[in-house]
């Protein structure tokens, strides 16, 4: 990446302060800009006002749940199309969340996670 190139932006939304220092760590070392929320709620607010370029999505947390985020999402048009990536350790969380990008397991395997990054993101 040059010097001229703007920096894709990833939106993590996760209560748990470990994992996301992990994915900020990861995706900034990979040569992404990060951002987090810790609940759904300010996850809305900050995807509303950013316009992140991909979400990496919880589903149980606090305030608002990561499947009530994805649902305000999708009920916008322009934040409808955000690429969501969900990462979450709750059982059937494949059914939670209509058609995200990928899911995965908590803990996460770092280069299967960028990989998919890559893919939903297109580079």
């Amino acid at each position: 990446m040059n010097a001229c190139s703007v920096k894709q932006r990833v939106l993590i939304v996760d209560d748990e302060p470990h994992i996301v220092a992990y994915l900020e760590t990861l995706l900034q070392d990979n040569g992404y800009e990060t951002m987090s929320a810790s609940n759904g709620r300010t996850g809305l607010a900050i995807a509303a006002r950013d316009k992140p370029d991909l979400i990496i999505l919880d589903l149980m947390m606090p305030l608002q749940t990561g499947t009530e985020l994805y649902k305000n999402l999708l009920c916008d048009g322009e934040l409808g199309r955000i690429p969501v990536i969900v990462v979450s350790a709750v059982p059937d969380r494949h059914l939670a969340v209509r058609t995200p990008f990928a899911v995965f397991d908590k803990p996460i395997d770092p280069d299967v996670l960028l990989s998919a990054v890559r893919g939903a993101l297109g580079t």
